[in-house]
């Protein structure tokens, strides 16, 4: 009989002491925070032109950062946004809302938007409380990049 109750013990003491695999890394990036976004685009006015148009803005915005798919992040950082469209011309192709891969460091990675010789995207969180990326793209007579900065406003 005893044998039988220091097995029991034991598979419990087992079971119990597992770890439960339910810990996200990306939990501590979730939450709501107040993103600021810096806004440049550049073209020239025609092929023949060397007139520089010019055009900048910065819009705040308050929004939640979650978890998307296995290693993603869902950010909407602009009203009005729409999901991306992988191109590679002039606008970028990214709307308010992006889909970074993120590590456990925070940094972030975005292969639909990275690899090509006009496209730029870079970014990470600084501390688990604020963050910044900046998006662009560049070529045939223009360019834009926008800067986005966001702080946690809660959990």
């Amino acid at each position: 009989m005893k044998p039988k109750l220091c097995l029991i013990i034991l598979i419990l003491v087992l079971i119990t002491s597992c770890e439960n695999g339910t810990d996200d890394y990306r939990d501590k990036f979730t939450g709501e925070f107040h993103f600021v976004g810096y806004y440049y685009h550049g073209a020239l006015q025609t092929q023949d032109s060397i007139e520089w148009l010019q055009f900048s803005d910065t819009i705040e915005y308050i929004s939640i950062i979650e978890k998307f798919n296995q290693d993603q992040l869902k950010i909407i950082f602009k009203p009005d946004y729409s999901d991306p469209v992988y191109v590679t011309t002039i606008p970028s192709g990214i709307y308010g809302l992006i889909y970074p891969t993120v590590n456990e460091d925070g940094l972030f990675s975005y292969p639909e938007f990275e690899g090509t010789d006009h496209q730029l995207f870079n970014g990470g969180f600084s501390t688990v409380d604020s963050l910044f990326f900046m998006y662009g793209v560049a070529g045939q007579g223009g360019t834009q990049l926008d800067s986005i900065f966001g702080e946690r406003i809660s959990q």
